[in-house]
């Protein structure tokens, strides 16, 4: 039977985003069982208008009341306590951890559900990400699954979870649930943290290309300064735990640091623009999947196309 799956999306002060979060995980093909938004001490409007985006999607779908619970963890500020609170919540077997600006492609669910069925071994999984708020996005996605490609063949014995886009069992996370760092100093990734608590525990972790989701590219404003010490963190979290970074987070960081340079030269420019045609660079953005599909995969489908059309003749 298809496993029933927890999305979880810690939230602070995230009013500009997490309409267009919550939006693409309610239009999924296959719906989540149930979705828990988590609040931590926001200080725009951001529970209110999660709280508004409820009610009236229970007007709309009666049938699906109690699918999206919105809760407060406000004992302690930050990151890793929030996404704790929801997961150690969530009652389902597979639990998506994705952040409050990130939009799921429509086969989200879908392709986890399936994945992990066929996989009972499988106890973690995570996939590219398309830029939605930076020019070029098709070239962004295809850099940045290739980037990821790159992180998973060379990651030695360390698979690597993408923050913004992964899903985990619950079996598993109630293993790494007392050994996962709570980084009350703030200087590790929190997705490579889990992933080095899912290899010290033989937890295997897939990389899935359908796997999809979009991410605001909002961190490229930073200073370098800033920006570097934010790559920084993906080699801090292996060292402070004793392990050599592998190889494809090295690569992966000098690729990041490398994009920053025209990014940040194109990003005002090009938030005036996103900022005019948000809603429809939103709603439009999976439209054209299959032109964001590498070149290789669209002259594969064309092969097989025309050997059916030369079997069928």
């Amino acid at each position: 039977m298809s496993p029933t799956v927890s999305i979880i999306v810690p939230a602070w002060n995230e009013s500009e985003t997490i309409l267009y979060c919550l939006n693409s995980v309610v239009n999924q093909t296959v719906q989540a069982d149930e979705v828990i938004i988590v609040d931590n001490n926001s200080t725009d409007d951001t529970f209110t208008k999660v709280q508004g985006f409820i009610d009236d999607y229970e007007r709309e779908h009666p049938d699906r009341r109690g699918q999206l619970i919105l809760v407060e963890q406000n004992e302690e500020q930050g990151l890793v306590p929030t996404r704790n609170f929801g997961l150690d919540m969530a009652k389902c077997e597979l639990l998506g951890r994705i952040d409050s600006d990130a939009i799921l492609a429509p086969e989200w669910v879908e392709v986890i559900k399936k994945n992990f069925a066929d996989d009972p071994d499988m106890m973690g999984a995570t996939g590219p990400v398309s830029y939605y708020d930076m020019p070029m996005r098709r070239l962004s996605f295809n850099s940045d699954r290739t980037v990821r490609k790159l992180i998973q063949k060379n990651a030695d014995v360390i698979p690597m979870f993408f923050g913004t886009n992964m899903c985990m069992r619950k079996s598993a996370w109630q293993v790494v649930r007392e050994e996962a760092c709570i980084d009350k100093e703030d200087i590790l990734h929190e997705d490579i943290d889990l992933s080095v608590h899912f290899s010290l525990n033989g937890l295997k972790v897939k990389y899935l290309q359908d796997m999809v989701a979009g991410m605001s590219a909002r961190r490229i404003e930073d200073k370098l300064k800033d920006f570097r010490a934010y790559q920084q963190r993906m080699l801090t979290t292996f060292t402070v735990h004793g392990i050599e970074p592998t190889s494809g987070a090295k690569a992966a960081r000098l690729f990041f640091l490398a994009v920053w340079f025209p990014l940040h030269a194109l990003r005002p420019a090009y938030t005036k623009r996103f900022e005019k045609l948000k809603d429809e660079y939103l709603t439009e953005m999976w439209n054209d999947t299959g032109k964001m599909a590498p070149l290789k995969d669209r002259v594969l489908a064309k092969l097989d196309a025309a050997v059916a059309k030369e079997l069928h003749h």
